[in-house]
């Protein structure tokens, strides 16, 4: 029970921890929007494929010789980049690893009640069964909102410049995220009728 009780103790430092790199992530992310100077960049999947304009053709069949071997620019990674971007553009740049922030940080916050309860001995209650679906809530929507929001930001980002119509998008995945919420639904669920089954058996005492 001592050791639990350390793990949980352990297990709560780290996740205050997480909480307060997710604000410092944000204050810095506000500094980096409210700044009025330099050069500002993004990580971006560009697909010739799918574009309206000829930025980049489709890669052709190679035409050295039998066993060359060269370095090609891939077709797909990108970088976006603003020179002397505006408080707009720094803003769209910026807003879909702000909204990852926040999300993870939420997750963090409700994760840690849970733990308090694991620290107290009681973690199969209501209350915690209801918690883990609320993770399992925003790992979904951060595996949903963020591209959305990004492909949108992408898009105003380009929108008015040569670049529109090119396919643009972001390259980070969150499909990850997508896949642990279902798994954490699935252990509200596990909570939820843990604790209807306590309820039952001290009911019986």
């Amino acid at each position: 029970m001592a050791r639990a009780q350390t793990s949980a103790r352990w297990l709560e430092a780290l996740l205050w921890c997480a909480v307060a790199f997710a604000l410092l992530v944000l204050a810095l992310g506000a500094f980096q929007i409210l700044r009025s100077d330099g050069v500002d960049m993004r990580a971006v999947w560009f697909n010739p494929y799918s574009t309206a304009t000829q930025a980049d053709a489709p890669p052709t069949e190679p035409s050295d010789p039998p066993g060359t071997v060269s370095l090609v620019t891939p077709n797909f990674d990108r970088t976006i980049m603003v020179a002397q971007p505006t408080l707009y553009q720094r803003f769209l740049l910026l807003v879909p690893d702000l909204l990852t922030t926040v999300l993870l940080g939420a997750v963090a916050l409700v994760f840690l009640r849970v733990v308090r309860t694991l620290r107290a001995g009681d973690p199969f209650i209501p209350p915690n069964a209801r918690r883990f679906a609320v993770i399992g809530g925003l790992l979904i929507g951060l595996a949903v909102l963020v591209p959305w929001v990004e492909q949108l930001a992408m898009g105003g980002l380009v929108s008015g410049t040569p670049l529109e119509g090119t396919s643009i998008s972001g390259r980070d995945d969150f499909r990850w995220a997508g896949l642990v919420g279902l798994g954490v639904l699935a252990l509200a669920e596990v909570f939820r009728h843990g604790a209807r089954l306590r309820a039952d058996t001290e009911g019986l005492v």
